[in-house]
């Protein structure tokens, strides 16, 4: 669990803004609270914990130290809304996820799927030049120095650049 998630959880239940700076009892009774939580349901330090509201890792280890005799006995309503709660929200934190999985999933599916569509385009681009290839090197073979340089000048040279600026204006 986040701690996002439980201050979440604890601002619903309480209907109190965690991170106002005001040290009201109400307040303090509700961070305390999401301190315990974050505590319990997450690895965080209590420095990260802290830090997460704007407050000292001193003023987390002060509430957690009171909370058996402080806070506990006083919240118990508010402890087991915010349980109750929880699974709710990891419920909807769960199908967040898989829609998000789902979307980099359907999307790397299409860019493979597009990858393999160029791969195949040019594989059969390549084909028709090699068979072109095939018959103007067959075609060279048979000519005079003469007949090359005119072959060159007027055939091979413009094909080239034809395709060359077909290729540039794709890339373009």
């Amino acid at each position: 669990m986040k701690l996002e998630q439980i201050r979440d959880v604890v601002e619903t239940v309480t209907g109190l803004d965690l991170m106002d700076h005001r040290r009201n009892r109400q307040l303090v009774e509700a961070r305390a609270l999401f301190y315990f939580l974050a505590r319990k349901n997450t690895n965080s330090s209590l420095m990260k914990i802290g830090d997460f509201l704007n407050k000292n890792h001193a003023t987390v280890m002060n509430a957690l130290n009171k909370w058996d005799y402080m806070y506990e006995p006083y919240l118990q309503d508010e402890i087991l809304k915010c349980i109750e709660l929880i699974p709710e929200v990891l419920k909807n934190s769960k199908e967040k996820n898989d829609k998000i999985k789902d979307f980099y999933e359907n999307e790397i599916l299409s860019l493979k799927n597009k990858h393999a569509l160029e791969v195949y385009k040019l594989k059969e681009e390549l084909n028709v030049y090699s068979g072109t290839l095939r018959e103007v090197v067959g075609l060279m073979q048979k000519l005079d120095e003469k007949g090359l340089n005119e072959l060159k000048v007027n055939r091979i040279e413009p094909f080239v650049e034809m395709r060359m600026s077909d290729k540039l204006r794709k890339i373009i």
